[in-house]
């Protein structure tokens, strides 16, 4: 029967619908460091070390196959580098030509807002920080863009389900921005999450460069390391009032691409590889 108390945590785990796991992530790149045009914060990733090739192959930190129902995280250990840093989904909501005026996002063919059960309700639209990752290094001008599109028309949709027309903009550091270099996206004045990205108009282009944008949804957070490679632990059975579940959110329509990550957020370089020991319990 489904988990209610923390001693069914315990039984489950005693009957062997433990999950326990040692993650080897690829070494984070800092990129090119943010300044004032690209909020001041660089964000980077680490993914699974085995099969990805950055940034064209992208392998997400696997989870056992044929899951039946949720799998609760209970706690996780993180050895990394410093800087605040945790766990978390990356859904690919689509890609960006920074090369190019105009409406330039490809959308990822699922259908967002992704779902979840939330408090015991099912299928609700999960808010994401939105994120753009180089994929590609820029050169000659730094691409500059805003979530909107060339006529006006709304450009993302909000925490609550509205649809906004994006003023703020987004300038690449430098000219030539690195490949790998993160930065978390803009929003107008009190919103603090994205349900989905529809438009991406860029007024200012390079003659190199391209994007992907996600939608971070953050399992752990780890309490700042003061020295590189010391382990942090976050606690999910105590750390709040439901334990997140380790499998990915589901796209309204279609199949979104989930990428189970290690994730870190610096204004400085986030350069390290991470490794994860991640443990959570089957809810049957």
């Amino acid at each position: 029967m489904a988990i209610t108390t923390r001693a069914g945590i315990q039984q489950n785990i005693a009957k062997g619908w433990g999950v326990i796991q040692l993650l080897s992530g690829t070494t984070r790149v800092g990129g090119t460091t943010a300044n004032a045009g690209c909020g001041f914060m660089n964000i980077g990733f680490s993914w699974n070390s085995i099969g990805t090739t950055l940034y064209t192959t992208l392998q997400s930190f696997p989870l056992p196959l044929s899951l039946p129902n949720e799998v609760f995280h209970l706690w996780s250990q993180y050895y990394g580098g410093l800087g605040g840093c945790g766990l978390g989904y990356l859904y690919k909501i689509g890609t960006v030509d920074l090369t190019a005026t105009g409406n330039q996002l490809t959308h990822d063919a699922a259908t967002f807002p992704v779902v979840r059960t939330q408090l015991n309700a099912a299928s609700q639209p999960v808010g994401l920080i939105p994120v753009v990752l180089i994929t590609t290094a820029t050169a000659t001008t730094a691409p500059v863009f805003r979530l909107r599109t060339l006529a006006g028309a709304a450009g993302y949709v909000d925490q609550d389900g509205n649809s906004i027309v994006g003023t703020k903009t987004m300038t690449m550091p430098a000219a030539a921005t690195a490949a790998g270099s993160g930065y978390i996206i803009r929003l107008e004045d009190g919103d603090s999450a994205v349900r989905d990205i529809t438009n991406v108009e860029v007024t200012t282009a390079g003659t190199a460069g391209a994007a992907t944008i996600y939608g971070l949804e953050i399992l752990s957070k780890y309490p700042t390391n003061r020295q590189n490679y010391i382990p942090a632990t976050s606690n999910g059975l105590f750390r709040g009032i439901e334990l997140p579940d380790l499998r990915p959110a589901t796209a309204t329509s279609g199949t979104v691409t989930a990428e189970l990550v290690g994730w870190a957020q610096r204004t400085t370089t986030l350069g390290g590889a991470d490794m994860i020991l991640n443990v959570g319990v089957l809810n049957v």
